[in-house]
């Protein structure tokens, strides 16, 4: 896996040559180029650029995560590559063959997880951490609906009592974004492995081909959160820069804890989903989930 992240807000052409990403502006003809497998995602936000058919190939074959953004620069689509390592019918049966109370359990340790860790941002940021403790309550399938209750005490607290999510502002900007990039980590990850992504253990929407995805980005919210507050909901940005933006997508490569060891984002959801199908395989209900660090990028060796 690699992990160069590149956002193209220039009109470019993108392509291939001798295995190297070529990143061509189209205004001054300048070329960038980066070794293929060490590339992990790429943002195409302009509007203009262009990609060729052998470079959507190469790029899905190495497992690039490829974004496309919409007219307001949030990404809308991406390439998946459908060719992953594992036996597809396999993994299909193992995932439907889940009990209902099984299914139950996993979110409640997701949800719970997604607690923690906003009780962590809450501390890094010097507040009052005033959700930690409806982690315990909890129940399974969270009938009590412990996350929207944890959710806007969380966010009010971090960002200011007036706030909420939804507003047109530059922190839900930031957020969304953020959210976007990791949930597309995500759903790369959840193919590659032969997950059917849109059979969820709690979101069922039938018009959302990625329920599972939905599901499994709770834990990973936080990172997004401790970036925004850190970088922005403190200073008086007007509008989201190049540099937020790359340091978004750069999230991929931020820290965090699982297994009692610190791996990057873009790891830590590879190690989630094969935990999961280890879990789903031998019905263990317990699924290790990554746990937020204070914002640290990963040190490749």
């Amino acid at each position: 896996m690699g992990y160069i992240n590149i956002v193209v807000g220039s009109d470019a052409k993108i392509s291939i040559r001798n295995k190297q990403l070529l990143l061509t502006n189209l205004t001054t003809s300048d070329t960038m180029d980066y070794p293929l497998e060490d590339v992990n995602a790429i943002v195409i936000e302009s509007l203009q650029s262009v990609i060729s058919t052998k470079a959507l190939v190469e790029l899905a074959d190495h497992s690039v995560a490829v974004y496309f953004c919409d007219e307001y620069h949030l990404p809308s689509a991406q390439l998946l590559n459908y060719n992953g390592f594992y036996k597809h019918l396999q993994i299909y049966n193992i995932q439907t063959a889940c009990p209902k109370p099984f299914a139950k359990r996993i979110w409640r340790d997701i949800v719970c997880q997604k607690i923690i860790n906003q009780g962590k941002v809450l501390q890094m940021c010097n507040k009052n951490d005033c959700v930690s403790v409806l982690s315990s309550k909890v129940l399974s399938g969270d009938s009590n609906n412990i996350e929207s209750v944890a959710a806007l005490k969380y966010f009010k607290e971090l960002f200011g009592k007036g706030f909420a999510r939804g507003q047109n502002n530059i922190i839900n900007s930031a957020l969304d974004y953020g959210y976007s990039i990791i949930r597309g980590a995500i759903a790369r990850s959840v193919v590659a492995h032969g997950l059917v992504p849109y059979l969820g253990v709690h979101h069922c929407n039938q018009l959302n081909a990625f329920n599972l995805v939905d599901d499994l980005i709770e834990p990973f919210r936080s990172v997004v959160d401790l970036y925004v507050y850190n970088n922005i909901a403190s200073l008086e940005y007007q509008e989201m820069t190049r540099s937020i933006k790359q340091d978004l997508v750069g999230l991929l490569n931020a820290d965090v804890l699982i297994c009692n060891k610190r791996y990057p984002v873009s790891y830590a959801i590879e190690l989630v989903i094969t935990l999961l199908i280890d879990c789903m395989s031998e019905k263990n209900a317990k699924l290790n989930l990554p746990t937020i660090l204070p914002l640290e990028t990963h040190r490749y060796e």
